[in-house]
């Protein structure tokens, strides 16, 4: 995806790449390959920093935080970011 479309002007597709960098970075994340995990979510934010698309600001944003090393849980699947659901307090 990313090699193929990584320098594609469609908006969705850009939309996708980010997507698949930013899943990337989840992955390696998860499989305790941390600097690998960050170069994915710099590849997100040097690429799609500037964007004013809103998908791609969200996806910068999630990437600068994972990046950072908050410990989040992300919930990103399909074609857009999805937010974590707050839990009640009951």
């Amino acid at each position: 995806m990313v090699a193929r479309f990584g320098t594609a002007p469609e908006a969705v597709l850009r939309e996708w790449v980010a997507l698949a960098l930013f899943n990337k970075g989840v992955t390696l994340g998860e499989l305790k390959r941390s600097e690998e995990a960050i170069a994915a979510y710099d590849d997100v934010v040097v690429r799609f920093g500037a964007s004013e698309e809103a998908i791609l600001k969200g996806l910068v944003k999630q990437a600068r935080t994972m990046k950072g090393g908050a410990n989040l849980s992300p919930t990103v699947s399909g074609n857009s970011p999805k937010r974590r659901k707050k839990r009640s307090k009951s």
